[in-house]
């Protein structure tokens, strides 16, 4: 899949953590509980690598093992979902992350993109330069 149509696909779907499910929209107002006051946080997944689709238990190896590292480097974390359908992935809600480290966790974790906001603005990031974004407002799905 090209870069286009994976910025198509992934502003196009729902990503949920801490019993909210959301999306990255044109236009929102709704700032999610984890992002009050302005909050920096991103969705990090260590799953299917690239886009490329591995078996279940090497996808969850992958996620345990992100798991150790960001509580390694002693960043909040809580689980998340990224995705939906057949390419819903498990992943993380990360708390007070700066873009770069953001960009370069995806990077070393081998994903296109992650999802970074501050507040209630988010960002597709392109890990691969971390300077590619495509800017979006939250809006909460399924009210």
């Amino acid at each position: 899949m090209n870069r286009a149509s994976l910025t198509k696909s992934y502003l196009s779907s729902a990503y949920g953590a801490l019993g909210r499910t959301f999306a990255l929209c044109e236009q929102g107002s709704w700032t999610p509980p984890w992002a009050e006051g302005g909050r920096r946080w991103a969705l990090i997944t260590a799953w299917n690598p690239r886009s490329v689709r591995l078996c279940a238990a090497d996808n969850e190896r992958r996620g345990a093992r992100l798991r150790s590292d960001l509580e390694a480097r002693g960043l909040p974390c809580h689980p998340a979902g990224n995705g939906e359908g057949e390419w819903a992935e498990p992943g993380f809600l990360v708390l007070d992350l700066s873009l770069r480290t953001a960009a370069e966790l995806g990077e070393r974790w081998e994903q296109n993109a992650v999802i970074w906001g501050v507040g209630r603005r988010a960002a597709l990031v392109w890990c691969a330069d971390g300077r590619q974004m495509t800017r979006r407002w939250l809006c909460e799905k399924g009210m």
